[in-house]
């Protein structure tokens, strides 16, 4: 079969094939940097010269085989074969993309049309012998077609040398001819001289000329291209230059740092000056994280950052845009400053980053500057706070500078002195006696030199014309670095205190005329010692009242002072402002200490089951005891049902079991027992109480002697060591029994332990319990119309913005007179809230009863924080319900929901 072909059209077709896939893959090369018009121009003729050059290259070989007959060649078939090279090529480069699937269909569709090519040509050929195809060879020589194609695109579509194209060409090349020469192999030729050869057939010189045309085209589109490259190139050359220029012209004049680095190793390749300038040394060679020296990035802490903490390091990385965000870094010259940074890695066409670009800017002034502004609204809004806090204070405040000048006086001083000389600061100081103003300038003089505070009493004249007592005391103010900046002070109206010392002292003498008279009789000369005991724990409870009071008003006063120093620690804001409440906390439990001592504390009695609340309160009393001592519970099989205060009888309790736990030893045994007996002889006139419940507190301690146990329920008498007791856990035990209408008893004996026992009346009923426990689970919301009567008008007005706040609506009097007055008139009034002590000559107890007779039904809620021995029978009757100052919006609400679910019960009965 090869002896079919002429050796010089094979040479001829084989160049034909090579010089026609160079033509055609280099036009190829040429349309990826085009688009639009152009590229499909490009295209077009990439597609042409290699369906052209498949068509040649067959043809070529055609001429040189010889059948042993003469040939022709059909002109249809003929024409059809180049246009489907020119088709399939064509398409073929279309389809192609950066792909393996798209190149390897791409190579599919060339071999496709060459070989569908050459089977058609084939099929042209008119001669009269029969040419007949082993299937075997047309597949191998499909599969020629399909590898060489594939491969050659595959070469084309990457940016490759001449020498890569070149071999490319010839892959294609070899592709066109090996598919020829093979499919060839497997033709079989059979003479048959009956056949005619129709004399329309192409004649072979005829297509000898339109070979050569072809190849002849082929020729001058490769000179063509390779000009026009030549040119291209030139010219992408020079706007490369030239783009390179500019653009470095650009980054070198841009103002931030912009450095590029390789990836993945980090190198620097190009930095502009400004981003030497920013960082304070010369940019190049080595990553920036491999830069050894004290510059360099840090962290907060001031360590030098890892590699992996690097922003540039994170995008090159992660292969994605990092940033921006704020870096500290230390310049080349030590200098610490804050860099804005972004970082982001530059993709090639393959979308693998191989260089990567940070950019960065000085942020630190803006920075500096954004944090001053923040403080200084912080400084100004605090500021504002403690001025509006000063202003609404109900206490009497004043400032002086270094010179001794008041500089500053809230609202209530300004108010007090004189009005009408508001902008006045030491208006204050000339409304006080001439000896008054004397001694505070000369207490403040020395104050300003000595930085330290004062105490005094002076006498000065009201806005209202009235001379008043005013007690001023004064702490020196201080800047952070300790330098003086002048005085704080508080003033003080102790007239109505005075007054009240005054009056206290009548009586005092007035009782004791009394006692002198009384000492004839044995009876009154033991109430007359008895009385002196009193007096002394009087002195004593006054010198400890003082002692505490001062130590609480220290812990005030400083707390403000250093709060209106020091305005910007919002956090040691905090802490003082919470050590001030719960030193006004202390002062208030204080407070009802002294009065349930000295049997002033309201109670609020309920009906209650005392070994309930005892169990209730076992795990409290488990902690007071420890691990070191036994508590055991002996309760009475009985009801132990008394009419008490429940919060008083566990604290009481509490304090007898503390007591007993000071006295006791490791080891020992503490016992609580309850059990009903018959009264006490000097009780046993009163046929209301027959029996009394016992509740005892045992210890096996070290007790006491007759001598102490005589005065352990005087106020601040302790046995204690200093800072281990007050004095007046016993004396409030004390002091509630007696309210509750009982009794106390102690049995000592040294060595050998203390028994001290409560002695409270037995109540017939438990049916109070149920009530009184169901009225406490009732929820009422409903909104009320209260006639509020309090005298002090800053208690009225906290009390006011307390109802308003829990949706009730408020009509004030600041006397019993105006609130007889608001009830006289046709407004509706739910609830009347009234203070018990009232100016007039009317108490609040009075005020009540008369107004339940204006209005019959009206609800009456009572308050003070003192009610004076008169009035505690009245209040102890629970007549009405009372609230003890102070008080809480909640305690408030409670009370008022009760009244309410009261009356609310009252009308469905009547209903």
């Amino acid at each position: 079969m090869h002896l079919a072909h002429h050796p010089i059209f094979i040479a001829l077709s084989a160049l034909t094939a090579w010089l026609g896939a160079w033509t055609a893959l280099d036009l190829f090369r040429r349309m990826q940097a085009h688009t639009g018009f152009y590229r499909r121009a490009w295209v077009a003729a990439a597609g042409i010269a290699m369906g052209l050059s498949i068509w040649s290259m067959h043809f070529i070989a055609m001429l040189g085989f010889d059948p042993g007959t003469e040939v022709r060649y059909e002109v249809r078939l003929t024409v059809l074969s180049l246009l489907l090279a020119i088709a399939a090529t064509t398409f073929a480069f279309v389809f192609a993309r950066p792909t393996r699937l798209r190149q390897l269909a791409s190579g599919l569709v060339m071999a496709t049309g060459i070989c569908g090519m050459h089977y058609m040509g084939m099929a042209a050929v008119v001669t009269r012998a029969t040419l007949t195809n082993e299937p075997v060879f047309v597949v191998l020589a499909f599969l020629v077609a399909v590898v060489a194609s594939a491969g050659a695109l595959m070469v084309a579509m990457r940016e490759t040398t001449l020498a890569q194209r070149l071999l490319a060409a010839v892959v294609l090349g070899f592709a066109i001819v090996g598919m020829h020469y093979t499919a060839m192999l497997g033709v079989h030729i059979t003479a048959d001289p009956s056949s005619i050869i129709q004399s329309r057939g192409i004649e072979p010189f005829v297509l000898a000329v339109a070979v050569a045309a072809g190849t002849l085209f082929i020729l001058m589109l490769a000179l063509i291209a390779a000009l026009s490259d030549q040119r291209f190139e030139a010219i992408a050359v020079h706007e490369a230059l030239r783009s390179e220029k500019q653009v470095r012209s650009i980054l070198e004049n841009l103002p931030m740092g912009i450095f590029v680095a390789a990836s993945p190793s980090g190198e620097i390749q190009f930095a502009n000056a400004e981003a030497a300038r920013l960082l304070g040394h010369p940019l190049g060679g080595a990553a920036l994280w491999a830069h050894e020296g004290t510059h360099g990035a840090i962290h907060e802490t001031g360590r030098r950052l890892t590699p992996e903490e690097h922003l540039l390091h994170k995008a090159i990385r992660e292969n994605r845009r990092a940033g921006p965000v704020i870096q500290r870094y230390r310049r080349g010259d030590g200098e610490l400053i804050q860099l804005e940074v972004t970082a982001a890695p530059i993709p090639d066409r393959e979308n693998c980053g191989s260089f990567s670009v940070a950019a960065f800017q000085d942020v630190t002034a803006k920075i500096l500057a954004e944090e001053q502004a923040r403080q200084a609204a912080t400084l100004r809004e605090s500021e504002e706070r403690f001025r509006l806090i000063a202003e609404q204070a109900p206490v009497m405040l004043w400032m002086s500078d270094v010179s001794g000048h008041c500089v500053y006086v809230n609202k209530a001083l300004r108010e007090f002195s004189d009005s009408e000389t508001i902008n006045n600061t030491d208006a204050w100081i000339a409304s006080a006696d001439e000896e008054g103003q004397s001694d505070i300038l000369r207490r403040i003089e020395h104050a300003q030199h000595a930085h330290e505070g004062f105490s005094l009493e002076a006498t000065v004249r009201r806005a209202d014309g009235e001379r008043r007592l005013v007690h001023i005391l004064a702490c020196p103010r201080f800047g952070e670095d300790r330098h003086f900046l002048g005085l704080i002070g508080v003033n003080t109206d102790i007239t109505q205190a005075r007054q009240a010392e005054r009056n206290l002292q009548h009586i005092n003498d007035l009782l004791e005329q009394r006692v002198k008279a009384a000492l004839v009789e044995k009876g009154e000369a033991e109430a007359a010692l008895m009385h002196a005991q009193r007096l002394e724990s009087l002195g004593r409870l006054t010198g400890g009242v003082a002692h505490d009071f001062n130590n609480l008003l220290t812990v005030i006063i400083g707390a403000l002072d250093i709060i209106l120093r020091d305005s910007d620690n919002a956090a040691r804001r905090a802490r003082l402002g919470e050590a001030a409440l719960k030193a006004a906390r202390r002062g208030e439990q204080l407070t009802a200490q002294l009065l349930a001592f000295a049997r002033r504390q309201p109670l609020q009695p309920q009906t209650c089951d005392l070994n309930q609340l005892i169990r209730e309160c076992e795990p409290l009393l488990r902690r007071a005891t420890g691990e070191d001592l036994s508590l055991t519970l002996r309760l009475s099989e009985e009801k132990t049902i008394a009419l008490i205060d429940p919060t008083q009888f566990a604290a009481s309790l509490l304090n007898l079991v503390v007591n007993a736990v000071d006295a006791s030893t490791p080891g020992g045994a503490i016992e609580i027992d309850t059990r009903i007996v018959p009264a006490p002889k000097e009780k046993e006139r009163n046929a209301k109480h027959e029996r009394v419940i016992r509740v005892s507190v045992s210890d096996r301690g070290q007790g006491m002697s007759q001598e102490l146990v005589d005065h352990i329920f005087e106020p601040f008498f302790t046995t204690k060591a200093p800072g281990k007791g007050t004095g007046l856990g016993l004396s409030q035990v004390y002091g509630f029994v007696k309210q509750s209408g009982g009794e106390v008893q102690v049995e000592s004996t040294l060595g050998r332990g203390t028994c001290m026992s409560v002695m409270l009346p037995l109540q017939a009923s438990e049916s109070q319990i149920a009530q009184q426990r169901a009225v406490a689970t009732q929820s009422f919301t409903r909104a009320l119309h209260v006639l509020l009567a309090e005298d002090d008008s800053s208690v009225a007005a906290i009390t006011q913005a307390m109802l308003v706040d829990l949706g009730h609506e408020v009509t004030c009097a600041a006397n019993a007179e105006q609130a007889l007055q608001a009830l006289q008139s046709d407004s509706d009034v739910d609830v009347l809230l009234t203070d018990v002590l009232m100016p007039g000559g009317m108490n609040g107890v009075e005020l009540a009863q008369e107004a339940v007779k204006i209005r019959n039904g009206l609800s009456v809620l009572l308050c003070s924080g003192y009610a004076g021995e008169a009035l505690d029978q009245s209040i102890a009757r629970g007549e009405w319900p009372f609230l003890k100052k102070p008080f809480q919006r909640n305690e408030l609400a409670e009370a008022l929901g009760w009244l309410a679910s009261q009356s609310t019960m009252q009308r469905s009965r009547r209903g």
